[in-house]
């Protein structure tokens, strides 16, 4: 993981990803260059429960913000009741192809 441009940027080495978003609505990009405002780059919204598969080895990829106000009844509850920290906003769950790492 290494930050740019103020947002949180993951670096797959090994290929295909799958990633499912929890929590916090936010703005996900992804293209062949890390420039977020190149032509090349697109953006998606993702809520709680999306997935998305990419390759990651090939495809730079990251959050670009969060949306406020965003977040699912289920997690609002869970904070409240002090079983996720007040200060998480969303949970990504990833499961990456590392069938090439010895």
């Amino acid at each position: 993981m290494r930050t740019r441009r103020s947002s949180l940027v993951c670096v797959a080495e090994t290929g295909w990803v799958l990633s499912l978003s929890i929590g916090q609505s936010c703005t996900f990009f992804f293209g062949t260059n890390w420039e977020i405002d190149h032509e090349d780059t697109r953006m998606v919204e993702l809520h709680s429960g999306d997935a998305i598969m990419l390759n990651g080895q090939v495809l730079h990829h990251g959050v670009c913000n969060l949306v406020s106000d965003s977040s699912p009844p289920f997690w609002i509850e869970a904070q409240r009741d002090k079983v996720i920290p007040e200060h998480w906003m969303r949970f990504n769950l990833q499961i990456r192809d590392a069938s090439s790492i010895s």
